[in-house]
C-alpha cells in the first residue's frame, strides 16, 4: 500500500476511533487497515491528545494504548504473535470505548512524528552512504572506510572551505542533494545552488599519468642491448 493510501486510510479510521460511539465497529476498521500494529500505535498514541479533551478520557485511552504497548513487548520477547491480536483489541474497541461523551467538530490529525523523524533519518543514511562511495572510489578505500574515516573531516572541511566545496561538487559530481546534505542546507537554498553552479564552470580536474607516462619516449632509458657473445636460449 502507498504512502498516500495508507495515511487517507488512517486518517478515516482515526474517525472511527475517537469519534464514533461503536468500539466493535472502530475494532474492525482499524483490523482491516494494511499497517503493522507498532505503526497502527504510533498513529493513535500521536492524535488521541488532539481528540480527547476531557482529562479522563484521554486518561482511560492512553491506558488502553499502554497495554496495547505491552502486549506488543510479549510478541517480541516471547514471539508468540497472538498478541498482536489482543492489541489490536487495545488500539480499537479500548481507546473508543474510553471516552464517555461524544466528540464533535473537526479534528486535525498529525502523522506520527517518530515515523517522520525516522524517514528523515533514512534518507540522511542514504545520502551519507552514496557520498561515501563516491570518495572512496577517488581516494581507492572501500564505502566503509570512507564512511568512517573521512566522512566526519570531508564535511567539517566542505563547509569551511568554498574553493574545496567546489572541487569537490565537481571531482565527485554532486548532486544537489548530496551537497545540501554535506552543507546541513535545503536543496533549494541559495548556497547549494551557487556551489553547483560555480562546480560546473570549475576545469577539470587533470588525468592522473600512467606510470609508463611518466616520462616523455625520448627521455626514457633504451634498454641494455645484449653482448656479442652472450648466449640465447635458442642457442643450445
Amino acid at each position: 500500500m502507498g504512502f498516500r493510501e495508507v495515511e487517507q486510510t488512517m486518517y478515516s479510521v482515526m474517525d472511527d476511533i475517537f469519534k464514533r460511539s461503536d468500539p466493535a465497529t472502530a475494532r474492525v476498521r482499524l483490523r482491516d487497515v494494511d499497517e503493522s500494529p507498532d505503526t497502527k500505535l504510533l498513529w493513535i498514541e500521536e492524535n488521541l491528545p488532539h481528540a480527547y479533551k476531557d482529562h479522563l478520557d484521554l486518561y482511560r485511552g492512553m491506558k488502553a494504548v499502554s497495554r496495547a504497548d505491552d502486549f506488543l513487548s510479549r510478541v517480541y520477547r516471547r514471539q508468540h504473535y497472538r498478541f498482536w491480536a489482543y492489541a489490536g483489541d487495545q488500539l480499537g474497541f479500548g481507546v473508543c470505548a474510553a471516552k464517555q461523551r461524544p466528540i464533535h467538530g473537526y479534528i486535525r490529525y498529525q502523522f506520527p512524528m517518530y515515523l517522520m523523524r525516522m524517514s528523515r533519518s533514512k534518507g540522511n543514511r542514504t545520502l551519507q552512504n552514496e557520498i561515501a562511495a563516491k570518495l572512496g572510489e577517488m581516494t581507492h578505500m572501500s564505502s566503509r572506510s570512507a564512511r568512517q574515516d573521512l566522512m566526519p573531516s570531508f564535511k567539517l572541511l566542505f563547509q569551511r572551505d568554498e574553493e574545496f566545496r567546489i572541487r569537490m561538487t565537481a571531482d565527485l559530481e554532486l548532486e544537489e542533494e548530496e551537497v545540501g546534505f554535506l552543507l546541513g542546507d535545503k536543496i533549494d537554498s541559495a548556497v547549494v545552488k551557487r556551489v553547483l553552479a560555480e562546480a560546473k564552470k570549475a576545469p577539470a580536474a587533470p588525468a592522473p599519468r600512467k606510470s609508463s607516462e611518466s616520462a616523455p619516449a625520448e627521455d626514457r632509458p633504451e634498454p641494455p642491448k645484449p653482448a656479442a657473445n652472450q648466449a640465447r636460449l635458442f642457442s643450445f
